[in-house]
């Protein structure tokens, strides 16, 4: 049997929940790109998630799940990226949908 490091199953993990984990945390509040990186990577303990997510912001922009708008909060203008209703209502259905068991399993894991 081989065994997988922490850090490889941390990547296939995001890798299989990127855009519902996104979506997800866009939900929770208005967020820009960078702030939403390292979001993902204090919470995965991963590095390199920018390039990773933009394709994933632009795809769940486009499938209208997400909007963004510019915001001049400080130094530079900021692109924020909310979630619209149809955003929401993703989110909801699949939280409807989810097994109890998975429900369990994914709540023991995020207790400490």
């Amino acid at each position: 049997m081989i065994v997988m490091n922490a850090e490889k199953i941390q990547k296939r993990a995001f890798k299989s929940l990127k855009e519902l984990y996104i979506l997800w945390l866009i939900n929770k509040r208005d967020v820009y790109g960078y702030e939403l990186s390292n979001k993902i990577s204090n919470a995965l303990n991963i590095n390199g998630t920018l390039s990773l997510i933009y394709p994933i912001l632009h795809k769940l922009e486009k499938n209208g799940y997400i909007k963004s708008n510019w915001q001049h909060k400080g130094r530079k203008p900021r692109k924020y990226y909310s979630i619209t209703e149809k955003g929401r209502m993703l989110l909801e259905r699949i939280k409807g949908e989810l097994n109890p068991n998975l429900k369990e399993f994914l709540t023991d894991l995020s207790k400490k």
